[in-house]
């Protein structure tokens, strides 16, 4: 029985010892419960329906076929998902991107087992956080709408866009680039919060899935257009000038590095008017205040809206200090920076 409140988790079949270390931080913990152990042979959508947890946990492996079984349940019986991932081992990137793209919210690392009480808590604190999620129902894709001509960047110098992504961004950002012409003629710069040991996968997934070229950045890179570079783990990621990337080890902004305020605020000393920042879907308020930055300095600040968005937190937090110059649904936003590409060449 669970207390009243609780949540109750269910940790779907993965390693004993991944399993320990979940089971020992959910202990500390009474908000939270973890349901019995299902069983390597059970059914684990009959499992869900039968006890209606609160979140699932499933092992980030191709044994325990995550893919498949995100899509099996996100169809089935939808109910936040979550990728559990050895804290030592490699992770097959294939496997956790399908399964990102299949519904699944957020790739974490297990707490590793000792005595980092603190870690043990964030661990919990974010499934907390994902278990009140609310679901997006996988449906088929619509196409794009049609987007008026807008005005766009100032032309001169050249646009540059910045997106910044958490919680459901993964698929997100594959929408996104997909929906933009193979000749974009601006470079890209990403910011997605995501486990260490993850972002490499996520490019190669983006690269092999958009018409662009997709990349973990490189500090000193000079930036080139039809490309997109992607934050690297640990790591601040800004432009040092109008030209390279700068990746910085300066202490975390309100707990995440790479952090979106980083990014929008080196941005937009960089670009100016020719800055289009873009926020998608994910949870908290990072990049908010590099928002502010990029308002002050004339560039354009486009944010998904809450329909589309899996958490529509830091789209949310963007709207609510009056920062948003248009909130689109998850499909317009690549024919909107499409366009306005096309206007900063008219």
């Amino acid at each position: 029985m669970t207390g009243a409140g609780a949540i109750l988790v269910l940790v779907g079949p993965m390693r004993a010892a991944i399993r320990q270390q979940i089971a020992a931080a959910l202990a500390g913990d009474p908000a939270v419960v973890c349901a019995p152990e299902p069983g390597p042979a059970a059914d684990i959508v009959a499992v869900i329906k039968r006890l209606r947890p609160g979140l699932v946990l499933l092992a980030a492996d191709a044994t325990a076929d995550a893919y498949g079984a995100t899509r099996r349940i996100m169809t089935e019986a939808p109910t936040p998902i979550v990728l559990i991932a050895d804290g030592e081992g490699d992770v097959d990137p294939k496997i956790s991107n399908q399964a990102l793209r299949s519904g699944a919210l957020a790739v974490l690392r297990s707490p590793a087992a000792g005595v980092d009480t603190a870690a043990a808590k964030r661990f919990v604190d974010a499934l907390k956080a994902m278990s009140a999620v609310k679901l997006v129902r996988r449906q088929r894709e619509k196409p794009p709408i049609a987007v008026s001509p807008v005005t766009g960047p100032k032309p001169g110098l050249g646009p540059v866009v910045a997106i910044a992504a958490s919680t459901g961004g993964p698929a997100a950002l594959e929408r996104v680039l997909a929906d933009l012409p193979a000749d974009f003629p601006a470079p890209i710069l990403v910011v997605q919060h995501m486990a260490d040991g993850f972002i490499s996968g996520l490019a190669q997934w983006l690269n092999a899935t958009s018409p662009l070229s997709v990349k973990v950045a490189v500090h000193d890179e000079p930036l080139q257009a039809r490309t997109a570079y992607v934050a690297a783990d640990g790591r601040h990621f800004g432009v040092s000038s109008r030209s390279r990337i700068v990746l910085s080890d300066q202490p975390p902004i309100n707990g995440f590095r790479p952090a979106a305020t980083f990014l929008f605020e080196s941005a937009a000393r960089a670009f100016g008017s020719n800055l289009i920042a873009v926020v998608l879907t994910g949870m908290g308020r990072d990049g908010v205040d590099g928002l502010r930055a990029v308002r002050q300095l004339g560039g354009e600040i486009i944010v998904q809206d809450e329909a589309s968005s899996v958490v529509w937190g830091m789209p949310k937090a963007a709207i609510e200090e009056s920062l948003a110059d248009d909130v689109l649904p998850l499909t317009a936003i690549g024919p909107r920076l499409a366009a306005m590409m096309r206007e900063t060449r008219s």
